[in-house]
Order: structure tokens, then sequence, then C-alpha cells
């Protein structure tokens, strides 16, 4: 009779140690689930307060490249009237749907009776789905719920006896004392312009040698037209 042999890191061997297991994996601990909840509370509000320093950078960057050439546009007062207009849009969005949102849900959710034309959802049933949709954003802004929290746990789990240092280590080290919010901003903007560099860099290595060719086809066509120039004598002007 064959006895079967017995896996590695079964549970029924007194020696096993689940966390010596190189699939065994821990979770965030408690307060670690507690800070990024806190954390992205505050990243909440303060996206619901307005842009921060760093989306107006980045707005500034997008809409107003050509700054020098149009002139006379004071980028300060541009960047903080577009602040102001962003503010009451989300401010707008967190009291619910606007009647534009409505609409599109309505066209989005039309549907086709039993063999007859396409219905679109009664004015009850917009009214409830926006009701249901501002508690929603309302309930967002009050901060990660269980199931966001539970779900942020299991992305973070990491394999046991890995080491990987916490959040709050790699901000201190790398920005010092800059608030958290301005830290997060700061990794999406070198993230963004990290992708911008690597497409320019894309870009580049296509473009680049067809420029160069056709600089040397107009430097070869210069050069024919200077060499095969029909050759014109000089005029020698004799004196009496």
């Amino acid at each position: 009779m064959m006895v079967p042999r017995q896996s590695k890191g079964c549970a029924s061997d007194p020696t096993f140690n689940d966390s010596e297991s190189e699939f065994a994996t821990s979770q965030p601990a408690q307060v670690e689930i507690d800070a990024w909840a806190e954390r992205e509370h505050k990243r909440r509000q303060a996206w619901l307060n307005g842009p921060g320093v760093v989306e107006r950078l980045d707005w500034a960057e997008r809409h107003c490249r050509d700054i020098d050439a149009t002139g006379g546009i004071d980028i300060e007062a541009e960047a903080e009237a577009w602040k102001e207009r962003e503010h009451k849009r989300r401010q707008a969005w967190l009291n619910g749907p606007s009647e534009q949102e409505r609409l599109e849900w309505a066209r989005q959710h039309r549907r086709r009776s039993m063999g007859g034309p396409v219905v679109a959802p009664t004015d009850d049933e917009v009214a409830a789905w926006a009701e249901h949709e501002g508690r929603r954003r309302r309930a967002w802004a009050e901060g990660p719920t269980e199931q966001e929290k539970i779900e942020w746990a299991r992305e973070h789990s990491r394999s046991a006896g890995t080491s990987i240092p916490p959040w709050s280590a790699f901000r201190a080290s790398t920005f010092g004392e800059i608030p958290f919010d301005e830290a997060e901003e700061l990794l999406g903007r070198w993230a963004r312009q990290a992708e911008l560099a690597s497409k320019g860099l894309v870009y580049s290595l296509i473009e680049t040698p067809l420029y160069f060719w056709s600089q040397w086809l107009d430097a070869g066509r210069r050069w024919e037209e200077g060499s095969y120039r029909p050759y014109r004598r000089a005029r020698v002007r004799f004196y009496d």
C-alpha cells in the first residue's frame, strides 16, 4: 500500500510554521488600516475644498503653454479663477446629480418594452437614483466604509517575511515634513511626468531618424545644385 507523502507545510505537521511558508501572507495591522482610513478621509475632504497647489500647477501647464506667445495674461489670476470654478463644481457634485447627470443616466438606462418602443425611466425612477447617488457621494466624503477598509487590507497584504517599509517611513525619508496630501499629489505628478517622458522618448526614437534623413536629403540637393551649376567665365576688361 502506498502511503501518501505528507506535503511540506501541512497543517497537521506540529513543526510547521505558517509564517515560514513562502505562500503565507500577513494582513496589515488594524492601526495601519485606521491610519490609511484617516489619510483617505483627509484626502477626500481636501479634494472637496478645491484644487491644491499641485493641481493648479498641472492646470497651468496644460492650459497655458502659449502664455509667452499670447502675452498680457496673468497666469496667477487665471489659475485662481479656475480654482474657484472647480471648487464650486466639486461642492455641487457633493450635493447630488445635476440635471445633466440625470438626463445622461436616463439615456443610458432606457429599456425596450415587450415588443414595443424603447421606454425611458420614469421621473420617479430618476429621482430615486439621484437620491441614492447623493447619499453615496456624501457617504464617500465621510471616509472609507468598512468594505473599503477590508478591500484595502486585502490589496496591501504582503508575503510573510518580506520587508516593506511603512508609508510613514517612506514619506518621512522622501518628503520630510510635507503634508500627506501634498506628498501624494507630488507622487502623482512625478508619475505623470515619467509617463510623458517615456512617450516622448518613443516619439523621438521614431521621428529623429526621419528628421535627420530629411536634413541629409536637403543638404545633398544643395550640394548638387552648387556642384553642377554651369561655370561662368569671368569677363576681363582690357584698358587701352
